[in-house]
Order: structure tokens, then sequence, then C-alpha cells
């Protein structure tokens, strides 16, 4: 390799490196770019909600019309009334299995009044 290529080689090479300064860490994120971050979780906790819904809903047990589902960051809350103890506990295992769930919180109330 002749020296003149060694050397644009070293400067591409110094010039990606500089924005991280002496300690190799990254700068801080942009305004931009935690806005961007915000957005993109956003989309995956609305996707993981819409998943975790249809699967609700194609269940035969847990009554998925009944069920309000949030996510954040792989966490799934399940909030609302359901009719047996059955339907509430067959709602969290349907949502423990959906991919992309780290952790369920099952919320949901049996109706007074319902069977157990």
């Amino acid at each position: 390799m002749r020296r003149g290529n060694r050397t644009w080689i070293v400067a591409v090479l110094a010039a990606g490196l500089l924005p991280m300064g002496v300690s190799g860490s990254a700068s801080p994120p942009t305004k931009t770019e935690k806005t961007a971050d915000r957005a993109g979780q956003a989309l995956n906790n609305a996707g993981l909600t819409a998943k975790v819904k249809s699967a609700l809903l194609a269940d035969k047990v847990a009554p998925g019309l009944a069920i309000n589902v949030n996510s954040s960051h792989g966490v799934v809350t399940l909030l609302g009334q359901v009719d047996t103890a059955a339907q509430k506990i067959r709602a969290a295992q349907v949502a423990q299995k959906t991919e992309g769930v780290k952790k369920v919180v099952n919320k949901l109330t049996v109706k007074p009044g319902a069977a157990k």
C-alpha cells in the first residue's frame, strides 16, 4: 500500500472517531434523536398492544372485547371486568405467551356476583 493511501485511510478513520471524543463515548443525544427514540418506542408499544389484543380476541376463553390492553417497554397491563376467574387467568396466560411481552400486570376484576 502506498504511503498516500495509508495517510488517506488514517485521516478517514480519525474523522470518524473525532465526534466520539478522547474517551470513546458518543456525544449526548440531540433533541431530535430523543424525539425519534420516543416515537420509535410509541410504535413498539402500539404494535405490542395490538398483538396482545389480537391474541385475546382470537382466544375462546378470554373475552377480548371486555379487556383493555396497555403496554410500555414490554410490560403489558390488562384492565377491565371479566365474568369469571378463569377468564382473568386465561387472559394473563394469553398475554404472557405473546412475542415481545416481558411482564404482564393483570388488573382485571371479576364482575361482582359472577361465577368464581
